[in-house]
Order: structure tokens, then sequence, then C-alpha cells
């Protein structure tokens, strides 16, 4: 059953009390703004303390934000060395996998024990929950761009850093919807490029999002959700199971490590309850530094 989300099939009521929601925010932010400022000529002290305790929990918040910070990009730093496809491999027997890690000699250095012991005990839970892992050999992967109004000046880097991934390409079906409000020079190129790409991957399409349609807003993910339809009948058509697709949703710009699909499909294995997961990339904002203005 299709589920529609629109203002148009509420009753008055309900209109009411959502536009209500979307008000309290902003309402919320002026009363205390506002409170503030009373409150500070009425009650000096009261306003002081406040402020003092407010500006206490946001430091708190700044360390536990920064703490986390750091240690993502530790993890980063642990795995960047690390064979994925390796692991992947192992993990089709994974019984014996997991005998031969136990008896694997330890790494010497910090970085490689600290990914060592992390993944013993990943695929220790794997084993632990009875979970069955799908075959490798049968996992997809599905990429939809969103395309606002960028040329392939920009769009191309992207696909190239595809073009690069460890992961087969041949089992890769990459999206490139294009509003169709977009200029028709970036138009020509997303097709242009379509073109130059095409052999090397599974399936690679080019498509207009149209514009103006029924019970829909204007926004970036109204564009990803039309591809995604128009990508589940090229499933159907080619006959793959849905539940061994993994799907990606990029921006226009974004260059994926060539080793990037292959930790996410490894993580997927071994998530024993992977079709009620979503995966978070840890995203590197150094892209186009020296191009983006200051």
């Amino acid at each position: 059953m299709n589920f529609i989300y629109s203002r148009k099939t509420h009753n008055l009521k309900d209109r009411v009390v959502e536009r209500g929601m979307e008000i309290l925010p902003g309402a919320l932010s002026w009363f205390i703004i506002l409170f503030m400022l009373v409150l500070s000529l009425a009650r000096p002290l009261a306003a002081a303390i406040l402020i003092i305790a407010f500006e206490l929990y946001w430091i708190l918040r700044l360390f536990y934000m920064n703490i986390f910070l750091v240690l993502s990009y530790l993890r980063l730093s642990v795995e960047k060395n690390t064979d994925w496809m390796e692991r992947i491999n192992g993990i089709s027997d994974l019984e014996k996998y997991s005998k031969s890690l136990e008896n694997k000699p330890r790494p010497h250095s910090l970085k490689e024990k600290i990914s060592w012991f992390a993944h013993r005990k990943e695929i220790r839970t794997l084993i632990n929950s009875g979970a069955a892992t799908p075959d490798f050999n049968d996992i997809y992967q599905l990429i939809i761009i969103p395309i606002a109004k960028e040329g392939p000046d920009i769009v191309e880097p992207a696909i190239a850093s595809l073009m690069n991934s460890n992961f087969p390409k041949k089992r890769m079906i990459v999206i490139l919807s294009i509003e169709e409000t977009a200029p028709e020079e970036s138009k020509k190129g997303i097709f242009f490029l379509k073109e130059k790409y095409s052999g090397n991957f599974f399936h690679l399409k080019a498509m207009i999002h149209p514009a103006g349609l029924p019970e829909e807003a204007k926004v970036k993910g109204a564009n990803a959700t039309y591809a995604a339809k128009r990508a589940l009948e090229l499933l159907d058509k080619h006959k793959i199971p849905c539940e061994n697709v993994i799907v990606s949703c990029f921006d226009a710009d974004t260059v994926v490590n060539p080793e990037y699909f292959s930790c996410l499909t490894y993580y997927f294995i071994i998530t024993p309850n992977r079709l009620k997961s979503s995966f978070q990339p840890i995203p590197v904002y150094h892209n186009n530094i020296w191009q983006a203005p200051a």
C-alpha cells in the first residue's frame, strides 16, 4: 500500500495541530529570548544564574561532541589499511573463519591490535546471534545521486570514485536523477556522463525528475524518492530481491573512498538485524577544500 503524506489528506483539526507543531520550535526560541530579556531587567541575579547554567550545558555538549569526533577519527585511522574484501570472503565460512582468527598470531602495532580485537568481537556477536549471512555474490549496491543544477564538472568526480571502488562494478546500479528545472546545459552534461560510463556498471541510468508532481514537496528527498521508485522497477525487471540491495543516497559532489562499498557490505553482512538497520559513514569534508570560498 502506498502512503502519501500531505496536508490535503488531513482534516481541518489535524492541519491545525500540524501547523501548531511546526510553529512551536520557532515560537519557543523567541519566547526564551524575550523571557531572558525581561528577566534580566526584573531579576538580574536569576537571569545571570540561568545564563551561566546554559553556557555550562553547552560547554559539556561541546566536550561530548568532540570526544566522539576524536573517537571517530581514531577508528578511521585504525581501519585505514583494512582489507575488507578479505574479511568478506572469510565470512562465507563463518565457523572456520572464526577459528582461524582465534589461532592467528596477534598483530604487533597498536592500530592493528585494535582492529583485530574489534573484528573478533563482531564475528563472535554474529555467531552468537544465529543469524544467517547473505552470500556476497548476491549483494548489489544501489547508488542514488539527486542533482539539483550541478553540471558534469561536479558530478563526474563522484562517478569516477565509483569506478575506483574495489567492489565489483557489475553489481553496482547508479541512478543520476536531475531536476527538470535544472539548466539545459546541466541536463545535457549528465546524459553525456551516462553515455560515457554506462558500460562500466550493472546499470547506469540518467533521468529527469519531473517538476510539480502531485503531493510532492520541492525538496531533495522528493528527487531521491522518485529515483528509488524507478530503481525498484529495474530491480523487479532483473528479478533482484530488495533484501540483497544496499541503497546509498549521495550528494552530487560525493567522492567515496575505494574501500567504502566493501566496508559497507562487510557491516551489512555481519549485522544480524541488517534489514532494519541503516549505516552512517564518517564524512570528511575536504573534497573541494581548495575550490570552495573561504
